[in-house]
């Protein structure tokens, strides 16, 4: 499985105050399985931003997969604009998200290591072409970031796996991770 750190975990994660990002895109295809894992303090709500935490794109934007924050404590998992799973968490506070995709198409979201919430996709899930990744913004095809995509909070030990994390798994992670992200 791929497991990649998009941060040192000793940093205190990846401050974005609405004016940078972190892009990657070399990073290898993903097909049938994916996850997300995060931990992610959310500040300020900018109202009309739709800021993304993380993402993954096709080179031509025919196909994503992000988490990002479509109002003041909600964040959203979206494949392609067909599915739209919302889940809430807390402004000021440190919380661990896992999103995952499995070869059955079901989309699910965990927070601070339980099942918050599940659904199925539409039309499938394959990034077969798909290698850029960005983590606190969108990055388009243009490379180029709208600055209504720019993210206001904190991100850290940002994980991406070619596999679906099982919920034994999730709760390892969280656990091994929950004791530097205090509130």
């Amino acid at each position: 499985s791929l497991g990649m750190f998009m941060n040192k975990p000793r940093l205190g994660g990846l401050n974005f105050n609405g004016s940078g990002y972190v892009a990657n895109q070399g990073m290898p295809t993903i097909s049938d399985n994916i996850s997300f894992s995060f931990w992610i303090k959310l500040e300020d709500f900018v109202a009309s931003n739709l800021a993304q935490v993380v993402g993954k794109r096709t080179a031509d934007d025919s196909k994503w997969c992000r988490v990002y924050r479509p109002s003041a404590e909600t964040l959203r998992l979206e494949v392609t604009g067909s599915v739209r799973l919302d889940f809430t968490i807390p402004e000021a506070e440190w919380v661990h998200v896992v999103t995952t995709i499995d070869e059955s198409d079901l989309a699910t979201v965990y927070v601070n290591g339980a099942l918050d919430s599940q659904q199925a996709l539409t039309g499938g899930f394959n990034f077969l072409n798909a290698n850029d990744f960005s983590i606190g913004a969108w990055k388009n095809t243009a490379n180029s970031v709208s600055s209504t995509s720019l993210l206001n909070g904190v991100v850290d030990d940002v994980m991406v796996y070619d596999e679906t994390l099982t919920l034994k798994q999730i709760k390892k992670n969280y656990n091994a991770t929950k004791g530097k992200h205090k509130n």
